[in-house]
Order: C-alpha cells, then structure tokens, then sequence
C-alpha cells in the first residue's frame, strides 16, 4: 500500500460513515426533516465501554434462524440500544448527552437499529476485541491462583 492510499483509508476513518435518520420534534418545527449520526473510528475508552457491554449480550445457544435472531435481538434490545448511543457520541459524555441520543435511537426500527449496530461492529474493528475480551471471561484465565492442588 502505497502512502496516497494509506491517506485515503486515513481519512475515510477519520470522516466515518454518515447514517441519517429522523429529526426530533423541535427541529421540524424549523423544516429540517433528517439528522445525520456519524460513525467514525472507535476512541480505545469506547471501545473498552462497548466491549463491556456485549459481554452482558446472551449468546445464541441454538442454530441461527431469522425467528431466533430476532428474539435474541428483542432480548438484548437495552444493552444493544446503549452500545449503539455510546458508538455514535464516541467521547467523553455528560449522562444526559447519552439519555438523549437513546431517546433519538428509540424511533428507529428494530431493523434499522441492528443495521446501525452490525455496521458499527463492522466498521470500528470492535468484534475481534470483544472477541477477545468473551474468551478471557469464558476461560477465566484471570483467576486467582489460591494454591498447589
């Protein structure tokens, strides 16, 4: 790769991808009918947050069908819809800067919301890092060591 194409994939991160949807209430009021939430490259705080949280996701134990899919996916609705707010701010965030954005990704629907959420797993490079984070839980390779057995 030579260093025109290393800038260009550079910026590509750096503006993101742009993902419009519907304008709250009081900026309709003023014609504007579409906002637009940017996903950019993940800040290591967010990803560290984002990966702590879909450790709470529960796995799917059965083989992978649209009906269970979309079970798992009303089962995890809250923690889906939190990792989706907190990829979207991407920073240092007053509580109610995150109330708000979720409040903003609650009028989309459940399809748009799991477009949102495999494109931002897809695009910020979290799933290998969460990932990794599920099998050190899985395998406990943290625990202590309290003795010879």
């Amino acid at each position: 790769m030579n260093a025109v194409e290393a800038m260009a994939a550079d910026s590509i991160l750096k503006r993101g991808l742009r993902y419009p949807i519907a304008a709250p209430f009081f900026l309709r009021l003023f014609g504007k009918k579409k906002i637009n939430i940017n996903i950019t490259q993940l800040y290591l705080g967010t990803e560290l947050k984002v990966a702590k949280l879909a450790l709470r996701l529960t796995p799917i134990s059965t083989e992978i069908t649209e009906a269970n899919l979309y079970k798992h996916f009303l089962e995890n609705y809250k923690i889906i819809l939190k990792i989706v707010a907190m990829s979207t701010l991407n920073m240092k965030y007053p509580f109610i800067l995150l109330w708000i954005r979720k409040r903003q990704l609650k009028r989309l629907k459940i399809w748009e919301l799991f477009e949102l959420y495999s494109s931002i797993k897809q695009y910020s490079g979290v799933t290998p890092f969460m990932d990794i984070t599920r099998l050190v839980v899985m395998t406990r390779m943290t625990k202590p060591n309290l003795g010879q057995e």
